[in-house]
């Protein structure tokens, strides 16, 4: 009886490793693409991205972070 409940045990902890591991790499994830669309969106504007901010870029820029498909890049 001891011997199940250790393995009950042992299957529990692993569970709640996977769990952690996976949440803490679903947050990394997220915030890379969400950088990268950022990125991307200054650098489409026409701005100039650096530490993490967009220069230059104005409302095409904005437009393009909040999502907004009907964007005019000037393409």
């Amino acid at each position: 009886m001891k011997e199940a409940a250790g393995e009950a045990s042992t299957t529990v902890i692993t569970i709640v490793l996977i769990a952690l591991v996976l949440g803490a790499g679903t947050m990394i994830v997220r915030n890379l693409l969400g950088n990268t669309k950022r990125q991307s969106c200054c650098t489409s504007a026409g701005g100039t991205w650096k530490n993490g901010t967009c220069t230059n870029g104005g409302d095409a820029y904005d437009k393009c972070v909040a999502g907004n498909d009907n964007v005019n890049l000037g393409n």
